[in-house]
């Protein structure tokens, strides 16, 4: 798979930045963190993504891709990192966006074909 993103000038800034709209549990930016949720069952290699982001609401996802777009930088969702086509690896100067925070299903709109997405209840866990 390409690594086709585009080289970010200051990645310590955009992971402040979203460290500040998703909290510190929110935002992972170890090395090891990154190479953890960097790969799938692909095999394929990981670029050096930035950090990966652990959203808990549709309201986060929607500021942490405002903060990416500001910057430029490309944003690679992730689910559970089961796919074996590469396309939940990290590449190079991105983001990492883990939905596995989210457990649920809020909406099955069947007429337009999509799903909303339910966070869990972090208040029981």
């Amino acid at each position: 798979m390409p690594d086709t993103a585009v080289q970010v000038t200051n990645p310590a800034m955009v992971v402040e930045e979203l460290t500040e709209a998703l909290g510190s549990t929110g935002v992972l930016a170890e090395q090891e963190d990154i190479e953890r949720y960097g790969r799938d069952q692909s095999g394929h290699p990981a670029g050096a993504a930035i950090a990966v982001l652990r959203p808990s609401s549709t309201d986060e996802v929607a500021r942490a891709v405002e903060i990416c777009a500001s910057h430029g930088v490309a944003i690679v969702p992730q689910g559970g990192r089961t796919g074996l086509s590469g396309g939940g690896c990290g590449i190079s100067d991105a983001v990492i966006l883990s939905l596995e925070r989210f457990r649920g299903i809020e909406e099955i709109d069947t007429c337009l074909l999509y799903t909303s997405p339910s966070p869990r209840d972090l208040s029981t866990s």
